[in-house]
């Protein structure tokens, strides 16, 4: 009989690496308990099937979690719900290799015997096709006709370890192969950027200016009014509720099963002495449905002359559950191993009951988190929608998304309390508050023009029409949304766009600022900024004149873009409309 080593919940990989090597047998059962550590990863049992091949070793786990099975299969192990099941089934191995053998039909075996019946056993093993892949077992993973998980031969299971190594050094070389092509799109992504360059030029003509105020202007939605001296106007908060409710299935199973009992009735025809059946010994029928006994039993001999058989009973009880166990009168006809079946007799004279297995569906907590997740999921959905188009926005105004914040998702219910409940689907609602900042962002113009107006010594005259008030890309604060603001009043010389790109185009940064300086300001931001020269190419050279509200020639662009952006800065977006 194989060895068979009982972990413990909290043992490491190591104390079950320990067992195998102290394994005098060369087949060895680990029996892994629910919530074992080791039966937390797949990797630890492919460390365990290694250890396993390097000490010669034939390993099978035994465990009652599914989820431990599975993993373990994965792995490439043999798998086995009960100890019961794996002994059977080494104890099958055994019936096959001293068939193989053409071992007659008698007692127990003696030590020679046995040995020899195992390496027949394993010859045909190495010989026959994997019984996981086409076999009662599932070796990718499936479930066998006799309800195991990747069950296998122990004969197999070496060359299934071997298999798990090379499936993992595959992954290994996959990953690798991964690595190295990220490193390939990363390099030529830098050598697209430094192929491309592009350069963005701003000109701001000459003028005889009122400013140009640079000025920060917070849009708050807790201010009533709008303060000039603090920069402070007016803004109005979005809010929604939203809710997401759906039905989801219950995936967890509550498995009711017992084995079937029942009583056999053992025959002696020995006249020399009794049979003495020890407890827990095995009988079983034809087709292979095993029973242990109860308790000790003893057969008394045969009388002779008058030749009569002894005769005892003794009560037995399936080795697996479920409705198997459930035989009829007269199919239990193996004797126990060791027996010799001419002189011993074993029947059941009336069907063995009992047995049965009822599966049910019960919520478990991956079946709430799920649903959790899925809720909040399509909260979040529901409220990236509405931040692009949010109901009741006011005309004239702009709704900003950075400033939007969705609360917390809360559920009706409490989903702990729907754990563990028996019931094959559960419905769960969740709900969540959504807020967004809108701006009339024409009080930020008219507070920035009146700022403008005021700055204007009594030494010069206002020129009217000539205000200009540039919007920089705002940012969000909190609740709350700043502009950047460029506030002048010019008198502009009007610059063609086209005839100074022609002039700075191929020319260095500080060549093109000198030849630009005689129209006005110029502002040069070159991409990446550790370029020097501007593009030759027109399509990567952006050139813009600033001329505010009052105009400029044909083809001159009157979007500026804000000063004070170092040089090598990626350019920005600029949004006449204000949008983040």
């Amino acid at each position: 009989m194989a060895n068979v080593f009982y972990l413990d919940v909290d043992d490491e990989i190591t104390s079950a690496a320990a067992r195998i090597r102290a394994s005098q047998d060369p087949r060895v059962g680990l029996v892994v308990p629910s919530g074992s550590r080791i039966a937390t990863s797949r990797i630890n049992f492919r460390l365990l099937a290694r250890e396993a091949l390097e000490r010669n070793r034939a390993l099978s786990i035994v465990s009652t979690d599914p989820a431990a099975r599975a993993l373990a299969a994965s792995a490439g192990l043999p798998v086995y719900a009960t100890v019961a099941e794996y002994e059977a089934d080494q104890g099958a191995q055994g019936d096959v290799a001293t068939k193989a053998a053409g071992a007659p039909k008698r007692g127990r075996p003696s030590t020679g015997e046995a040995e020899a019946g195992i390496g027949l056993a394993a010859t045909a093993a190495s010989s026959a096709t994997d019984i996981g892949i086409g076999g009662r077992g599932a070796g990718t993973g499936g479930a066998g006709s006799d309800g195991r998980i990747g069950a296998r031969s122990s004969a197999a299971s070496a060359p299934a370890v071997r298999a798990a190594s090379r499936t993992s050094r595959a992954s290994a070389r996959a990953a690798a192969t991964v690595v190295a092509l990220v490193v390939i799109a990363l390099v030529v992504g830098l050598i697209g950027v430094f192929l491309l360059p592009s350069a963005t030029i701003t000109v701001t003509p000459k003028l005889e200016a009122v400013g140009p105020l640079q000025i920060p202007i917070r849009a708050d939605p807790t201010a009533t009014s709008a303060d000039p001296v603090a920069g402070v106007v007016p803004a109005v908060q979005l809010s929604k509720d939203f809710a997401s409710s759906s039905t989801f299935n219950a995936t967890g199973q509550k498995v009711d099963a017992t084995a079937a009992t029942g009583t056999v009735r053992f025959t002696n025809n020995d006249t020399s002495s009794a049979a003495v059946i020890p407890a827990g010994s095995k009988v079983a029928t034809a087709t292979g449905v095993a029973f242990r006994t109860t308790q000790d039993v003893t057969v008394p001999s045969a009388t002779f002359p008058a030749f009569k058989p002894g005769v005892a009973s003794v009560g037995v009880t399936a080795t697996s559950v479920g409705p198997a166990g459930n035989v009829a009168a007269g199919k239990i006809r193996q004797v126990p191993s060791g027996f010799s079946s001419i002189l011993l007799k074993v029947t059941n004279q009336a069907a063995t009951s009992g047995g049965k297995s009822t599966t049910t569906l019960q919520i478990q907590k991956k079946d709430t988190d799920a649903a959790v997740a899925a809720l909040t999921k399509a909260l979040k959905q529901q409220f990236t929608t509405w931040l692009a188009a949010p109901d009741a926005l006011a005309p004239g105004s702009t709704a900003f998304p950075k400033t939007g914040v969705l609360s917390a998702p809360s559920a009706e219910t409490d989903p702990s309390t729907l754990i563990g409940v028996t019931q094959t689907t559960f419905q769960l609602t969740m709900t969540a508050t959504g807020t967004e900042t809108s701006v009339d962002e024409s009080t930020v113009t008219t507070l920035a023009i009146g700022r403008l107006r005021t700055s204007v010594p009594a030494q010069f005259s206002f020129v009217a029409g000539s205000e200009k008030v540039t919007l920089g890309t705002p940012h969000a604060d909190g609740a709350a949304v700043v502009f950047p603001v460029i506030a002048t009043a010019s008198q502009v010389r009007h610059l063609d766009p086209d005839t100074l790109r022609q002039q700075v185009k191929g020319k260095s940064v500080d060549e093109a600022r000198a030849i630009l300086a005689d129209d006005g300001t110029v502002d040069i931001q070159t991409w990446p900024g550790f370029v020097s020269t501007i593009p030759s190419l027109e399509w990567r050279l952006t050139l813009t004149i600033d001329t505010g509200d009052v105009g400029g020639p044909p083809g001159a662009s009157s979007a500026p873009v804000p000063t004070g952006v170092r040089q090598g800065s990626p350019p920005p977006s600029i949004s006449s409309s204000g949008t983040p």
